[in-house]
């Protein structure tokens, strides 16, 4: 399977709920697919536990095994670029991928952003944040976060 592709597919599984009628067909399908060496992906830190439950399901439903490699991104572009077999990088930055697709060691055109992240301030106690978060930040006894 085209990496890109298996990418795509375990982050549609991550956002839609399918159902699909199994016959004979996909079931030697699945057989087949088990059989296959596992599809070997690098996966940032920070995406691990998301990842192993799109693998999950990903194998469930096509029979295709992966094995995930965690660590930063920055050690997985390294890993990378001295010969580390993965199929898929998902990383959690844009910089690396880039970097590896201009030097050779990814496949032309098939790098996209698969997640946006966003940084929120949260606390337990809502009185500590209040409607701005800026100004809970500012605060006089705000020493670390």
């Amino acid at each position: 399977m085209h990496a890109p592709g298996l990418v795509r597919w375990l982050l549609a599984l991550g956002t839609a709920v399918t159902s699909m009628a199994v016959g004979a067909a996909a079931d030697t399908a699945r057989t087949t697919a088990a059989l296959r060496p596992p599809v070997h992906v690098a996966v940032a830190a920070n995406f691990a536990v998301p990842f192993a439950e799109l693998a999950a399901r990903f194998t469930a439903a096509t029979g295709q095994r992966t094995t995930a490699s965690t660590g930063s991104t920055a050690q997985l572009a390294a890993q990378i670029r001295n010969g580390a077999p993965f199929a898929v990088y998902l990383a959690a930055d844009t910089l690396q991928p880039r970097a590896l697709e201009r030097d050779g060691f990814a496949v032309r055109g098939t790098r996209f952003v698969y997640a946006i992240g966003k940084l929120v301030l949260w606390s337990a106690d809502p009185q500590r944040i209040g409607p701005d978060g800026r100004a809970a930040l500012a605060a006089a006894g705000v020493r670390h976060l």
